[in-house]
């Protein structure tokens, strides 16, 4: 059975690390996940997570079934259909080429889980997508292969690769200018996001959006101002808005400090969630107070106060890619 957070019980928890001036504590809605589901209007962003889900001991690996029902529980939630089976119908359709962005450039305990991008994988072909229709990828085989993916360029069943420099021809979009790997420009129809959640010391949080720097050939090239407006402005490409059917953040065990890449376990805290949402500004609005949230009870300053705030959030909402205010944010929250 699925069991709801009551809204209480999590205003207390963030009033007392001080995350509600970053606006979480009015989300949480009343009644069953079924119900919240149908609500209109508002990005909704949905959170599972359970409490057997870990502790982890070095390289986080979560127990796959276990994860498997939770992504499938927060597809319920999120689309408001009856069954998993639906849920995926409703989001990804058989013909689709369906490709799964990871994020493995911050090492085995900074990056997204394959177990998660696995759950991911077996949904879209529980929509009818073939298995060879189905891509994982990052930026470099290499770093794929450090945090535990299998590469399969050629071989029968679900791919994964590397972009390995094949980018498309240069676009601009406002302050971007730079080259969208082939795999997401030219080989699929279907984006499904699957970025980790951490602190960044430049842009402040590496979430959805930030995932996108590996996607593009020239990340060093978008990093000034603490990435605003680049990382915005990368977003609402239309080949990357167009084609991303939804979001799943991997929040199993995320970082608060020192990110992207692991810098201390001091700065690693069990979240054991995972986040999904059709909006990625949602989605980092929403982490961006989790990592606020988790800084304070640590005793670290605030991202702002660190000089990292990452105003691009903001940035992104005002150019349309996606919802940054409270009122625009129906959050769900379930533990399994």
């Amino acid at each position: 059975m699925l069991k709801e957070i009551r809204r209480r019980e999590f205003l207390k928890r963030v009033v007392a690390t001080g995350a509600g001036a970053y606006g979480l504590g009015w989300f949480t809605r009343r009644g069953t996940a079924q119900q919240a589901g149908r609500a209109k209007g508002r990005s909704r962003v949905v959170i599972v997570r359970s409490s057997a889900l870990g502790p982890f001991d070095g390289r986080p690996q979560p127990d796959q079934s276990l994860l498997s029902d939770m992504l499938a529980r927060g597809m319920k939630a999120l689309t408001g259909e009856s069954s998993a089976t639906k849920a995926w119908a409703k989001v990804i359709k058989a013909d689709d080429r369906v490709s799964i962005k990871v994020n493995g450039s911050g090492g085995p305990r900074c990056s997204s889980r394959p177990e998660l991008a696995n759950a991911i994988a077996a949904g879209a072909q529980a929509a009818g997508v073939a298995a060879e229709s189905i891509i994982m990828w990052d930026r470099r085989d290499r770093e794929l292969d450090s945090v535990g993916f299998v590469i399969n360029r050629d071989a029968a069943g679900v791919k994964c690769y590397g972009t390995e420099g094949d980018y498309a021809d240069e676009t601009e979009h406002r302050s971007f200018r730079g080259r969208i790997s082939r795999i997401l420009a030219d080989r699929t129809t279907a984006l499904i996001n699957l970025p980790i959640l951490k602190d960044h010391n430049i842009s402040g949080v590496s979430g959805a959006l930030k995932n996108h720097y590996g996607t593009c050939n020239n990340p060093q090239a978008h990093h000034g101002n603490c990435c605003d407006p680049y990382l915005a402005d990368l977003n609402g490409l239309p080949l990357i808005r167009e084609r991303t059917r939804l979001v799943v953040c991997d929040a199993i065990q995320a970082v608060c400090e020192g990110g992207p890449g692991f810098a201390s376990p001091d700065y690693l805290w069990d979240y054991k969630g995972i986040m999904l949402s059709f909006d990625p500004v949602a989605v980092d609005f929403i982490g961006w107070g989790l990592i606020e949230q988790r800084r304070k009870e640590i005793g670290l300053p605030s991202l702002a106060d660190a000089g990292r705030e990452p105003k691009w959030i903001a940035t992104a909402e005002a150019i349309g890619v996606g919802a940054a205010r409270k009122d625009q944010i129906e959050l769900i929250e379930i533990e399994v």
